[in-house]
């Protein structure tokens, strides 16, 4: 999964490419899976709690990539780039 992230997120920065790769490659992850959680609660499906779980998950986890990889750019520990965007949000 990080090599999947990091080509797609690197391709995008390199080439300017837009659609189905980093960022926006991401959304489109995201708005599938909504899409797909939408349909399971309407459905009253049993395995509602495991792919919102598993979604959760893969939303945590490319959070902490891009968390990383911003902190690698900038010659930052990741606690310190955290600390930027809580203190800009306020």
């Amino acid at each position: 999964m990080v090599a999947a992230f990091a080509q797609a997120w690197f391709s995008w920065q390199g080439s300017g490419a837009r659609g189905g790769s980093g960022p926006e490659g991401l959304l489109s992850v995201a708005a599938s899976s909504s899409m797909v959680i939408r349909d399971l609660t309407l459905r009253s499906a049993a395995s509602f709690g495991s792919f919102h779980l598993i979604r959760l998950l893969y939303d945590e986890y490319m959070y902490y990539l891009i968390e990383h990889r911003v902190a690698q750019a900038k010659g930052e520990t990741p606690i310190a780039v955290m600390g930027e965007v809580r203190a800009a949000g306020r």
